[in-house]
């Protein structure tokens, strides 16, 4: 289940419309996920997306989403940087993405236990807020 709009709105500090459940696909074996778009933005992108996957959980997640969005932004002529971000699940990297038609946007990857993450707000969050956040999603999934 996605969190509510009210729930998201608070620990973003912003208003954001009703959840919409989107698909989250190439999953590994044994693993289940759940996607959440809140918004549209003027790119067509959402507002703000969130990815949670629980399962049989790949080790190579964060690396592996790190290659996938480096060549899709490098598609569209724009830049994405990851940076590890300590205190947020066991590993954790903050991205910060500009591409060119759409309005930066950050967001982060993290995995805990069987749990893998990924949030990307726009426009940007503040870090002390995703990181607050991405716990209070894992600690939502059943991964403290």
């Amino acid at each position: 289940m996605c969190p509510t709009s009210d729930t998201v709105s608070v620990a973003l500090a912003r208003s954001l419309p009703v959840p919409r459940v989107v698909p989250v696909v190439d999953l590994s074996a044994g693993a289940r996920g759940i996607g959440c778009a809140y918004g549209v933005g003027p790119g067509g992108e959402p507002d703000l997306a969130i990815e949670l996957i629980v399962g049989s959980i790949d080790s190579s997640f964060i690396s592996e989403q790190e290659a996938r969005y480096q060549r899709a932004v490098a598609q569209v002529s724009g830049t994405i940087t990851f940076t590890p971000l300590a205190g947020v699940g066991a590993q954790a990297v903050l991205f910060e993405s500009q591409q060119t038609g759409y309005p930066n946007n950050n967001g982060i990857l993290a995995t805990q236990g069987t749990t893998d993450l990924f949030v990307a707000v726009t426009p940007p969050a503040t870090v002390p807020q995703l990181k607050a956040f991405g716990n209070q999603l894992l600690t939502m999934a059943g991964s403290p």
